[in-house]
């Protein structure tokens, strides 16, 4: 049984979580962030439950008190804004998971599970086998989506551009938390778009901070060198190339496919590869289908990985419809 402090101004919210956990765990109740922190000190506590909208000192606030702090407690966000931005803040703020509301009893029973036990004891999802004629066809649609993509951003930076797809790979978000760190990719840069429809999934282009910068000068060309808003520039820089990169992907599957799916607009996303990995991936313990890419711009060489977010049933719907359909090389 764990000791876990609920976090909601309202007592409505508070009296729906305490019974959708049920007796299960040791429950106290907080109706004010500063409340929370005010709790938090005088107890120990296994696990917050924290509304990210509340007056006063918001959920935010409290994540980036608590992060100040060098608090070890995870905390699990609770909240009606299903945006990527605000998913993102909260990821990058430390939050172990996120729930939106309305709430089911089994996505917080899973999130409430899986900040309890510690990474290293999670249990190790085998990963699905990535069949030859799946590898294979993936391979196709990535290398015409990354045709397209080459094609536009040519245009754009009136620079010949070539865009190739040395390598696909299935792997765990575990899996490729360890491969940047292996790298030594401390600080990364992402720009994230969500798709909904026939395919639910989470997709980030995804650079080291070194070549997004390189890949952002190229686009915002001499002219915003010692702009004071350069890093905004940098950011909506970086998430114009991902969204022509992530919609040629998007849609070269739609296409192919015969689905229709709909996209949310680009997030960008800054911090280590554990920021970064899709909550889709972490909360469902799904797969992850990365895909090296390589810019060459001009004389530069940049590399980039596509990573497309999938739970286990997604992808075993992505493998189905490959099978299925007669556009499929």
């Amino acid at each position: 049984m764990a000791k876990i402090l609920i976090v909601d101004d309202s007592s409505t919210s508070r009296d729906i979580l305490t019974r959708l956990i049920g007796s299960a765990h040791d429950l106290t109740e907080a109706a004010s962030g500063q409340e929370a922190l005010d709790t938090l000190s005088c107890g120990n506590y296994d696990l917050v439950i924290l509304d990210l909208l509340m007056p006063g000192k918001g959920g935010t606030e409290v994540l980036g008190e608590l992060a100040a702090r060098g608090s070890d407690v995870p905390v699990i966000v609770v909240t009606a804004d299903i945006q990527n931005s605000t998913k993102a803040r909260v990821r990058a703020l430390g939050a172990a998971g996120l729930v939106t509301k309305p709430l089911r009893k089994e996505a917080l029973e899973s999130a409430i599970a899986a900040a309890l036990l510690p990474a290293a004891l999670l249990p190790a999802a085998p990963l699905p086998v990535l069949e030859p004629f799946l590898k294979d066809a993936f391979e196709e649609l990535m290398n015409i989506a990354i045709g397209k993509a080459a094609e536009v951003l040519g245009t754009m930076l009136r620079s010949h551009i070539d865009l190739s797809v040395p390598s696909i790979e299935l792997m765990s978000a575990e899996g490729l938390t360890a491969r940047f760190s292996k790298e030594g990719s401390d600080k990364l840069a992402a720009i994230e778009m969500r798709c909904a429809g026939g395919l639910d999934a989470s997709i980030e282009l995804i650079f080291t901070s070194k070549d997004a910068t390189k890949l952002a000068d190229c686009v915002m060309g001499e002219e915003a060198k010692g702009k004071p808003d350069r890093d905004s520039m940098r950011s909506g820089a970086l998430c114009e190339v991902g969204n022509i990169v992530i919609n040629a992907v998007l849609g070269t599957i739609s296409n192919v496919l015969g689905i229709e799916m709909s996209y949310t607009v680009p997030s960008y996303l800054e911090g280590g590869a554990m920021a970064l990995v899709s909550e889709i991936s972490l909360a469902t313990r799904g797969v992850i289908l990365l895909v090296r890419a390589r810019f060459a711009v001009a004389d530069l060489r940049i590399d980039g990985d596509i990573a497309l977010f999938l739970s286990l049933l997604s992808f075993e719907d992505l493998a189905r419809m490959m099978r299925d359909s007669k556009a499929m090389p």
